[in-house]
């Protein structure tokens, strides 16, 4: 129960530490914040609050009085908080799977972290937050069971950062009415964000990062352009933005299956309920690109041969195919400005029984992604994605529901992948911005079936491969090491959570 002198009280703490006038000045303002605010009692108070902070915080650091008001000023918060939630979103293609593959020990989440070169300010992230969050509607969300299908349906209220206690990509809560489908985290030296895959892919997941940090670099008075993934926060989201671009998959006269033989997978036991590790290997972006170079592949290639001949090292079976999964954006090939999920999954498989030289192993890579990673094939795995879509939508919800949860038991030791590779590839961003950040991870969470995801990402002179696993054998991680010594991509640092 919240005890309205105590907060009043709180509240004239606050103001006494200005002047008269400055005081006169913060009233009117947070008396028009106020009526932007059609909350709860408890969340109208706590984003009061925050604001205070964020205000301390400017004011004591030496920013002027109309400095500290320009920073906080109505039209940054808008009017989100001022209409009634009635907004509702039909899940996209992609995700309508995630909900009904939730377990009591797994979700798809992933993670995305900048790692910058000064301090985090809480105070300051969490203004930046309350900005950001108005710019993507559709991430201020919770899922909902409708008759057929779940939905996302908008959620207005006091979206929190939190500071690191756990491992990335933790199961997060979607029993209560209104949990939150993504949390930004911060660290002493860290901003990070994970999703649950039902709102967004990797793409949209660093459109929204991206403008968030640039936001909170803004408040600390760093200028930051706008760009393509940096949104103005102060400008209505596209409704192209929201869109299931799955939808528009080009006619073609045959469409491809979904289904794959089962995969090889690396040996181990899976780790007490389910739980993982990452291993972050940092490495020379310049003496990989000299290795792609001089093989004439690509960074992508490069890594999925090493993944291929580690998989093989990590595996004592000999029959049978390793097969790994990888994410293909569909934007360039659609034109879709989606934020949305929009990639698909491309098999590259090799058989155990094989002997190849790196060279020969990087050739057929090389072949099967000209040839799988195409829009024609996509295209033909898409619209048989769309068809099933399509022949399942008049089945009720609970039958979908049961139908999941049987698969996942089946396929708890059986998998279609041996292992993923997710590239988010360069990292680009204002030279202003650049300057304030380190390095930069992408982190898959733990599969439902395979043991083993990576991600990879590159910002600046660091490529970082994160090697999520949920055994505790570590023969892949150490034959992926021993192969960049090998073919001399020096390993910077490691670290592990």
């Amino acid at each position: 129960m919240i005890n309205n002198n105590e907060v009043k009280t709180k509240h004239q703490k606050f103001y006494d530490e200005f002047s008269k006038d400055e005081q006169k000045v913060l009233r009117d303002f947070f008396r028009e914040l106020s009526l932007c605010l059609n909350l709860p009692e408890s969340e109208k108070n706590e984003i009061i609050v925050d604001y205070q902070r964020a205000i301390r915080y400017f004011y004591q650091g030496g920013n002027t009085f109309p400095e500290i008001m320009e920073k906080i000023a109505i039209d940054n918060i808008g009017d989100f908080y001022i209409n009634p939630a009635v907004k509702w979103y039909p899940l996209d293609n992609a995700a309508k799977v995630y909900p009904l593959s939730i377990t009591k020990k797994w979700m798809a989440m992933f993670h995305l972290r900048m790692h910058l070169k000064d301090e985090i300010v809480p105070e300051v992230l969490q203004l930046a937050l309350i900005y950001t969050i108005k710019r993507f509607p559709y991430f201020a969300t919770t899922i909902r069971e409708g008759l057929f299908w779940h939905y996302l349906d908008v959620d207005k209220k006091r979206y929190i950062i939190e500071e690191v206690t756990k491992t990335p990509c933790n199961r997060l809560d979607t029993a209560s009415t209104k949990s939150q489908l993504f949390h930004v985290l911060y660290s002493k030296n860290s901003i990070s964000v994970e999703f649950f895959h039902v709102l967004t892919d990797g793409t949209g997941g660093m459109t929204f990062l991206k403008t968030l940090v640039a936001e909170y670099l803004r408040l600390l008075g760093k200028n930051i352009p706008f760009e393509e993934q940096i949104l103005d926060i102060n400008q209505s989201s596209d409704i192209a933005e929201g869109a299931n671009d799955f939808l528009k998959a080009e006619p073609a006269k045959k469409i491809s299956g979904l289904i794959e033989k089962m995969a090889l997978q690396v040996d181990g036991k899976r780790t007490h309920n389910n739980q993982h590790s990452i291993t972050y290997l940092e490495l020379d972006v310049m003496m990989l690109k000299n290795l792609s170079q001089k093989y004439q592949a690509t960074i992508t290639t490069i890594i999925l041969a090493f993944m291929f001949l580690a998989c093989k090292r990590a595996t004592s079976k000999k029959k049978g195919y390793f097969q790994i999964q990888v994410p293909v954006n569909m934007r360039k090939l659609y034109q879709s400005k989606t934020l949305r999920n929009f990639s698909l999954y491309c098999f590259i498989k090799e058989p155990a029984n094989k002997e190849f030289t790196f060279e020969e192993l990087l050739i057929d890579i090389k072949e099967q992604i000209a040839v799988k990673a195409s829009k024609d094939s996509l295209n033909k795995t898409m619209l048989m994605s769309n068809r099933l879509v399509k022949i399942s939508r008049f089945f009720p919800l609970v039958i979908k529901t049961t139908v999941a949860m049987i698969v996942s038991i089946v396929s708890k030791n059986k998998s279609m992948f041996t292992t993923t590779l997710s590239n988010l590839g360069v990292v680009n961003m204002p030279e202003k911005m650049d300057n304030q950040i380190e390095k930069m991870d992408f982190t898959l969470g733990p599969s439902l079936a395979s043991k083993i995801n990576c991600g990879l990402i590159t910002k600046g002179p660091k490529t970082v491969l994160a090697i999520t696993k949920s055994i505790k054998e570590t023969t892949f991680e150490s034959c992926l090491r021993e192969l960049l010594v090998k073919y001399d991509v020096k390993i910077l640092k490691e670290r592990n959570e």
